[in-house]
């Protein structure tokens, strides 16, 4: 069976012209005996070409859908057709989804101690390939398509992973932080009105008079920026 064009959609073959190795526990042959290897026109096998069928999700747009759960493999002790079941392999996953994640690091909280922070994004598994696309309050920021962003406004921030291959996009994970902006508070002073005091004032009433009006003075804000 083959699709509109090549490649082979079925493909199929048999050993009719050698022995071929059985598995490791062995098999048994037309006569009873203990058996390696399958006699020929024993050992079938067949295959499905999924792309070539058009259930290959990955040759599509569409790389986390999957068509398929998974199989089980079950073989035969001897070679005959009617031998007893004896072995089942599995399930074994076909097409199941990739699991993708993606997390976000840096620092939240922005101060006077800095003006911007620079959030990295690390998407796994780490053996692929990945492309991004930041978005600030929900909307796409244009341009930032790599796994670092520098920010300087407080909102929300979204990364989302893509698996790509070639020009094939798969599956996508997202991931979101806060970022807070805390401005420095001004300094306000609040000055004391000038004390006057009769010529005739002795010192030591001049200096009760003027750390009274010294300690008056008052302050708010932060004249130090605070560290983290």
């Amino acid at each position: 069976m083959k699709n509109i064009g090549d490649p082979t959609a079925i493909f199929s073959a048999i050993n009719a012209g050698a022995n071929v190795d059985a598995p490791s526990w062995g098999t048994i042959n037309s006569s009873g005996d203990i058996a390696s290897t399958y006699a020929p026109i024993i050992f079938y096998e067949f295959g499905f070409n999924l792309t070539a069928l058009g259930f290959d999700s990955s040759a599509t747009q569409v790389g986390c859908i999957s068509p398929f759960g998974s199989v089980i493999v079950k073989t035969r002790s001897s070679d005959s057709f009617t031998a007893e079941l004896k072995d089942i392999a599995g399930p074994i996953e076909l097409g199941a989804d990739l699991e993708v994640d993606v997390a976000i690091d840096g620092d939240t909280l922005i101060d006077c101690t800095e003006t911007t922070t620079t959030l990295t994004a690390t998407a796994l598994p780490a053996t692929n390939n990945f492309v991004y696309q930041w978005y600030f309050n929900g909307n796409a920021i244009q341009g930032a398509t790599t796994n670092t962003l520098v920010v300087s406004e407080a909102g929300n921030y979204t990364v989302e992973a893509t698996i790509v291959l070639g020009s094939i996009q798969g599956c996508t994970a997202s991931n979101s932080v806060d970022i807070t902006v805390v401005p420095p508070v001004p300094i306000q002073l609040n000055c004391p009105s000038n004390v006057q005091m009769p010529s005739c004032s002795s010192q030591a009433d001049i200096n009760s008079q003027f750390e009274a009006w010294y300690n008056s003075f008052t302050a708010t804000g932060e004249p130090i920026c605070k560290l983290r």
